[in-house]
């Protein structure tokens, strides 16, 4: 059983909120630590606190906001947008395929470029990644889009000694640029945690490609007087294997109860009294016509109001038609 949202007494180290706010809007505050934004293309903003995806919002329009509970520096460098307080930096950039040979190249490269900036200014505790790119299921067998991603990132994190991932998302947009971005610590390692329903990605055999998915089921900072606990892309998979194939309500069914397991084993491995409750979800959708599907089904299993954000997105296994990441704090 999820618990309704405890109150805190301290500034939390960041807060994530959904705003329909137009972007440009919200980051006329010093404050905002960063503003994802949503919709059909994919391509560099200009200004360093504002990602776009190239993911479409299915219903009212929203961007996700990040706001900081203290000072803000922003910028660009080496192609790499970057904001930061004296906690956390977000980091991110958009790559055009085009500039590389192949897809793994340009994602290995492009993660050694992140991985090194971290390092170079001092946030070397890699927290939360979400990797968005076109056509991710197109390909054949090795060759699959998110498979080669998979195989570029993992040599970027070997590169780099990063043995220890963080929580992570890779979803298909609908056009334009990969764009990476991702939340580091400065001071706090953060702790990752797996899922007993789910085989650890990073396990996987070898019929999933080359090189297994590099990323932990959740990941938590503490800091502050506080936890924070990032959800990754979360499907309907039991131990390894896709549950209710092109079967959309059973597989929302699998992936709310995988979540749901989750959050009561953070809970006992951190000894708790009482089960984290969700503070904000992202849904994916591969099919619009399933949001309405999509909004009961998550209003049943988490309640009204646990604020939901829905969008459109290719799921990294042809055959699942929904994942769902989110964001706890306690």
């Amino acid at each position: 059983m999820v618990l309704p949202n405890q109150s805190f007494q301290l500034p939390p180290i960041v807060a994530c909120s959904y705003s329909n706010q137009p972007p440009n809007t919200l980051l006329e505050s010093d404050d905002v630590l960063a503003v994802v934004g949503f919709g059909h293309h994919s391509a560099p903003t200009g200004r360093s606190r504002h990602f776009n995806t190239g993911l479409p919002v299915l219903g009212k329009p929203l961007s996700e906001v990040w706001r900081s509970h203290s000072a803000v520096e922003h910028g660009i460098d080496d192609h790499c947008y970057w904001s930061a307080n004296d906690e956390l930096m977000f980091l991110g950039l958009w790559i055009n395929e085009s500039h590389y040979p192949d897809l793994k190249t340009a994602v290995f490269e492009s993660y050694t470029t992140l991985l090194q900036t971290l390092r170079e200014r001092n946030y070397p505790h890699l927290l939360r990644v979400w990797n968005y790119l076109p056509r991710i299921n197109h390909g054949n067998n090795d060759s699959e889009r998110y498979k080669q991603f998979c195989l570029g990132r993992h040599e970027a994190f070997n590169r780099y000694q990063q043995h220890h991932y963080p929580a992570a998302t890779a979803i298909g947009h609908s056009g334009g640029d990969i764009v990476i971005y991702l939340i580091a610590a400065r001071h706090a390692g953060p702790q990752h945690f797996e899922n007993p329903r789910q085989m650890s990605a990073f396990c996987y055999p070898r019929e999933y490609g080359p090189k297994s998915p590099s990323f932990a089921r959740a990941s938590m900072l503490q800091s502050h007087g506080e936890r924070q606990l990032y959800i990754s892309g979360t499907a309907s998979i039991h131990g390894h294997q896709s549950r209710h194939p092109g079967n959309f309500h059973g597989q929302v069914g699998v992936t709310c109860e995988n979540i749901a397991t989750l959050l009561q084993h953070v809970a006992s491995q951190l000894r708790l009294t009482a089960t984290p409750s969700l503070e904000l979800i992202k849904v994916y959708l591969r099919n619009p016509q399933n949001l309405a599907a999509a909004e009961t089904a998550i209003e049943q299993y988490f309640g009204p109001e646990v604020p939901a954000l829905f969008l459109q997105g290719d799921i990294c296994r042809q055959e699942l038609l929904v994942e769902i990441d989110g964001m706890c704090r306690f």
